[in-house]
């Protein structure tokens, strides 16, 4: 940057990098405005959302052809920002670059394994000059709702249920860390709060309670949501 002499990955002279994040849906998209944003503004990244497949889409992982076309897009017409996503796990179509070879595997393991074969696929369509840094694949380990069991009292009472403080921590007990909270159509890790609590609003709900629980907090107790965050936060610091 300009102003402090640090380099960036992005070109020109910009005051401020800037990175796309295309999500999933609306839940997703909310979370990087509400919560993620300032975070990444304190260190003089401007984070901005983009729901894939826009406009009108209402969420839901796509086909890999969809949301690989809004990634190329980007990075093609965008040459000054660095592209990442948000995409669950959970739901996620076996026609994704390496899903199928993550079935069964651990969580840690099989984010790792779909967000590298989607890096190679990228890398492969945009040539070897492409400079990878620019791009920063993230796969959500379940989905969203999985990274509020981070913090089971502050969800319980955004919810306006003290009373299910116990039965979300004996849900988050289960597991070593959130991210691990499976992902069936029964235990997924919303089905597990709509199960306890019907009037839970994913978009309103998620977002407060992901604001309540904190950044901090969160990174802690999610190892793969951690690692993202601190992949693009370094662009920052090159």
């Amino acid at each position: 940057m300009a102003t402090s002499g640090k380099k960036t990955y992005l070109e020109g002279n910009l005051d401020m990098i800037r990175v796309k994040i295309i999500v999933e849906g609306q839940t997703e998209e909310s979370f990087v405005n509400k919560v993620m944003a300032k975070h990444l503004l304190s260190r003089e990244i401007y984070l901005y959302p983009w729901v894939v497949g826009k406009p009108g889409r209402k969420g839901g992982v796509p086909k890999w052809l969809k949301a690989k076309k809004d990634i190329l897009i980007t990075l093609k017409q965008d040459r000054d920002c660095i592209c990442t996503i948000m995409f669950d796990y959970y739901g996620m179509p076996l026609c994704w670059p390496g899903r199928q070879e993550a079935n069964g595997k651990h969580p840690t393991q099989a984010s790792q394994i779909v967000q590298e074969a989607i890096a190679a696929d990228v890398q492969q369509e945009l040539g070897t000059s492409f400079n990878a840094e620019r791009f920063v694949p993230y796969v959500q380990m379940h989905e969203f709702e999985g990274l509020l069991f981070s913090g089971p009292e502050v969800l319980a009472k955004t919810l306006g249920r003290m009373d299910l403080t116990d039965d979300f921590n004996a849900i988050r007990q289960q597991f070593s860390n959130p991210e691990e909270i499976n992902d069936n159509l029964s235990t997924a890790p919303s089905k597990r709060i709509m199960g306890l609590c019907d009037s839970y609003a994913k978009v309103a709900d998620g977002t407060l309670a992901a604001q309540g629980i904190g950044l901090d907090t969160i990174r802690s107790q999610c190892p793969n949501f951690n690692s993202w965050l601190t992949a693009i936060e370094s662009r920052a610091t090159h």
